[in-house]
């Protein structure tokens, strides 16, 4: 954002002018040439595009949240007694004009914008743009002030998304769209102002990765888990705290090795490479390389899930990788720490973990969700500029396919291993690494963008992807007779000493631990009194009434990295919450309108009901640590 903000303020507009006027009625933006940008003028183009946008809109209608059938989560629960309070009542496809974002594609001068807001309730203004000089002359067309001030009147943000890569540009788009608002995601609008190839690009990933509008931000039950984990891991082991050296001050390249399916084609290349860089693996690739006879330097972990530790202690009881160094996230199963000797510990970022007990150590940015985005993020925090990839498939070129033949899930007949242990279908299309089609999962499309990220942060990075699986953007694809069979081998068990040796620990003093526990208690308890008394006050008004008192409480960007009692207090319950209301809106905009009061007072009884839940299950954690 910063490059195209110098250049717009360096810029004089490029070869475009201004031609006209608003007052005259004849405003427009001519190239050198004389050609101009809108037929007949700006105005009339605006008009006539916002117009025929009111008449078909393109919007993005979510696939309502679902209890599970064993309704175990307090989200679940709440679920299941709102669609039991909508009974009979007719719920209807589409819902009201208002909805939470509006994304435009290409700005040009920015007339349709006041438009837009004059005929579409909505809450966030997303624009994606790359010309700095279309921005330049927006700037001295359109009352950008004004702009502003309704939109955050409204309680949303102006967004100008600029980055020139699709791939990058879409994620930025996403992330947007999941911001404070993200409950009130359902009916947001997707409009294409200029029609352009970049344009278009952008729009088609944007829509091939819509189902992530609607994964959850995170839930009470697992913010619990992650609290527990991270104080037993404290208590228990004796860990070395990961920090980032110098970029680029490692020579050793990096091989790591997820275990998609394809990575079974190519273990005689991994052991060809394998003396020649550090090894990673991630969750269930260790099995995998440890039965071609392949010790890995590292192993990641960063799931607070038991399965991650039976996989692990299945694994030990037919292979020694004592070896190995676990690089862990704070709130890994406990019992995952006891199975290695030599232990990195990182704090993982919007954790309640990292939140109460890592006042001052920084979390490690882009290193979730999967373990090989920890594989990932962890090398080149080492320093490493040349990284290998193999078995990061993100899903599978044949979808009854989800992970190596060599892994855990299919070492056992268990039907919970053998179908993924409840992952998602890989049924959603995508770019194959070598052309064509593979196919993943909003899960797998959600690691993809945060490897976009990190390799877009990493450009002293070269990155070789040899998995034959979903395409990796900042991930160059190789075939076997690329690979630097040449390189030097090395002394890798020197250097991963060299690497670990002098790292800090984290603070896990009793007294210290004790203090950040007492802390995040009361935080919580005044959170939860916030939250009761805002939904008793919301009563007689409305939903959108309830979403902005509710807000400020919830989870934001720009709190991300914070690491205060009072934010870990926030984001413990606040993803549950954001579900409920996703529900909500969802609901209360396609039943009738004489319906709506009365569900509106039902849904905030039921929700008020269930916060008491939640806060009984939220303060009975501390009973665990006594």
């Amino acid at each position: 954002m910063g490059r195209i903000i110098d250049a717009v303020a360096a810029g004089e507009g490029g070869s475009y002018r201004l031609q006209g006027s608003a007052a005259r009625g004849d405003l427009n933006l001519c190239d050198m040439n004389g050609n101009p940008l809108y037929r007949p003028d700006a105005l009339t183009a605006a008009y006539t595009q916002v117009e025929d946008f009111l008449r078909n809109p393109t919007r993005h209608l979510i696939q309502p949240p679902q209890p599970s059938p064993m309704r175990t989560l307090i989200a679940d629960r709440f679920i299941g007694d709102i669609y039991d309070s909508v009974g009979n009542k007719t719920v209807g496809p589409v819902p009201t004009q208002d909805a939470g974002g509006f994304v435009c594609f290409g700005l040009g001068l920015g007339i349709f914008l006041p438009l837009v807001l004059e005929a579409f309730e909505t809450r966030d203004l997303i624009i994606y743009e790359t010309d700095p000089n279309l921005i330049y002359w927006s700037l001295h067309a359109l009352p950008w002030a004004g702009i502003f001030r309704a939109v955050e009147a409204r309680g949303g943000t102006v967004t100008l998304v600029a980055n020139g890569d699709p791939d990058g540009a879409a994620s930025e788009i996403i992330f947007a769209l999941r911001g404070a608002n993200a409950a009130l995601v359902d009916g947001s609008y997707f409009m294409t102002h200029l029609d352009a190839p970049h344009n278009r690009a952008v729009r088609d990933r944007v829509a091939a990765r819509s189902k992530l509008l609607e994964v959850s931000s995170g839930f009470l039950e697992d913010e619990i888990l992650m609290f527990r984990n991270t104080l037993d891991n404290l208590k228990r082991y004796d860990w070395k705290l990961f920090r980032d050296g110098p970029k680029g001050g490692l020579s050793a390249p990096a091989l790591i090795v997820g275990s998609g399916p394809s990575v079974d084609r190519a273990i005689p290349l991994i052991k060809q490479l394998a003396d020649r860089a550090l090894v990673f693996s991630g969750g269930s690739s260790l099995r995998v390389l440890l039965r071609h006879g392949i010790v890995p330097d590292f192993h990641c972990e960063l799931e607070n899930t038991t399965d991650m530790a039976d996989m692990l202690a299945a694994t030990r009881s037919d292979h020694d990788f004592s070896d190995t160094v676990l690089i862990g996230g704070n709130p890994i199963d406990p019992r995952i720490g006891e199975m290695f000797r030599r232990r990195l510990m990182y704090f993982r970022p919007a954790t309640t973990g990292a939140r109460v007990f890592s006042p001052d150590a920084p979390a490690l940015q882009l290193a979730a969700p999967t373990a090989i985005n920890t594989a990932a993020r962890a090398a080149i925090g080492f320093g490493v500029t040349d990284i290998w990839l193999f078995g990061l498939d993100l899903g599978a070129r044949e979808p009854d396919r989800h992970h190596s033949k060599d892994s855990q899930y299919y070492a056992t007949d268990d039907p919970y291993w053998q179908g993924g242990t409840g992952m998602e279908a890989i049924d959603v299309p995508a770019e194959a690494n070598f052309g064509g089609t593979a196919y993943t999962t909003p899960s797998f499309q959600y690691a993809q963008m945060f490897f976009t990220r990190l390799f877009a942060d990493a450009p002293q990075c070269r990155v070789l992807n040899f998995s034959d699986g979903v395409a990796l953007p900042g991930a160059r694809p190789a075939r076997p007779e690329d690979a630097p069979l040449d390189a030097p081998l090395l002394d890798r068990a020197g250097m991963v000493a060299d690497l670990i040796d002098g790292l800090p620990e984290p603070d896990a003093d009793p007294l210290f631990l004790e203090v950040c526990v007492k802390g995040y208690r009361l935080a919580l308890t005044e959170w939860f009194d916030r939250v009761e008394r805002e939904l008793y006050l919301a009563q007689g008004t409305g939903f959108l009434a309830l979403h902005a008192r509710l807000k400020p409480l919830m989870q934001a960007p720009g709190l991300e990295e914070a690491h205060t009692p009072d934010i870990a207090a926030r984001y413990c319950a606040s993803g549950t919450i954001d579900r409920c209301m996703m529900l909500g809106h969802y609901l209360i905009r396609r039943l009738d309108r004489p319906d709506r009061a009365d569900f509106f007072e039902t849904f905030l009884q039921v929700l008020a009901a269930h916060v008491k839940d939640m806060r009984w299950a939220a303060m009975a954690q501390f009973k665990e640590t006594e």
